[in-house]
């Protein structure tokens, strides 16, 4: 375990379990892990193995039933909701494998709103968000809503809206698990530029293989133990 320092996301000996009384089953046992700014990661497993529980505990959507999560050298443990919450939108950005746009608005407002929950002037939130789309190669679907757009394109948009914040790292649980092979090769060149450029660490929850063979590190969740 490296030490833990400004630019790294860190768990250290998180332990996590489901159910009730001597039901219960342990996810996850003793896991650490840690990477630093820049750096690029796979978590893989079969289903149910632990990897989407270990990547919410890792983005403080969760916590451990033991151990700890630090990110820039605070503890999540020792914060509340509000403050994880403050923490997610300014340092942290999330993909899913669906990418939970808000089909009501276009895709630059669902770019923008992290900046406007933010309380970023309007102004200044929409352009960002305009001048993020572009970075995803899609200024020219920036007024159109959720339903008019092809799946690709809304996991571009989901990117887009993860990263407009600048985060120093983007947590990514099966970000092509919907798209077909060439799509999901063109979203994942546009991640790994998006990352270079942006010098973020990138952590990806995956079952495919192209992805974790592209990464600097890959992990195996066995058994609830996470191995390199």
């Amino acid at each position: 375990m490296s030490e833990i320092d400004e630019t790294s996301l860190s768990c250290v000996k998180v332990c996590k379990s489901f159910g009730l009384g001597a039901q219960r089953l342990e996810v996850l046992k003793d896991v650490s892990f840690d990477i630093n700014r820049g750096e690029s990661a796979a978590i893989t497993g079969s289903s149910g193995s632990g990897k989407s529980t270990l990547l919410h505990i890792l983005g403080g959507l969760a916590l451990p039933d033991s151990g700890d999560v630090f990110f820039k050298g605070k503890q999540f443990s020792t914060q509340s909701e509000s403050e994880r919450g403050n923490v997610r939108n300014e340092g942290l950005g999330f993909v899913y494998q669906f990418h939970h746009l808000l089909q009501e608005f276009t895709a630059l407002e669902n770019v923008a709103m992290p900046l406007l929950v933010r309380r970023l002037d309007p102004n200044k939130a929409m352009g960002k968000a305009e001048k993020m789309l572009g970075q995803v190669g899609l200024s020219a679907r920036a007024g159109h809503v959720p339903a008019e757009l092809s799946g690709g394109e809304r996991q571009r948009v989901a990117l887009a809206r993860a990263l407009v914040t600048e985060p120093s790292c983007l947590l990514a649980d099966e970000p092509t698990g919907n798209l077909d092979r060439k799509i999901a090769d063109a979203m994942l060149e546009i991640v790994f530029d998006l990352q270079s450029k942006m010098k973020i660490s990138l952590v990806i929850v995956t079952h495919d293989q192209i992805i974790s063979s592209r990464l600097d590190s890959c992990y195996r969740l066995v058994d609830g133990r996470l191995n390199s």
